[in-house]
């Protein structure tokens, strides 16, 4: 992931996802999480590809979340 120029290493485990369905929420794992975006030029980007992909999503406090296929809930945080 990267933002400016800057990026950001993050794991995740694919070995064992081909076919997976929805998260159970019962089980150990990622429920959520937020993306803080730089400036309003990014926000206003990232909500025209939620629009353009045709995603469902919603306004939340400061800032609108939507989820991935699997129910993993993502937030992009306005920025101020």
């Amino acid at each position: 992931m990267s933002s400016g120029g800057y990026h950001h290493h993050v794991g995740a485990n694919v070995w064992h996802s081909d076919g997976a369905g929805m998260r159970d929420s019962d089980r150990a794992g990622l429920a959520w999480f937020s993306v803080e975006m730089a400036d309003r030029g990014a926000y206003d980007a990232a909500i025209a590809r939620l629009k353009s992909a045709n995603a469902p999503f919603s306004a939340s406090s400061g800032g609108v979340e939507t989820a991935d296929p699997f129910g993993t809930r993502i937030r992009f945080v306005k920025p101020a």
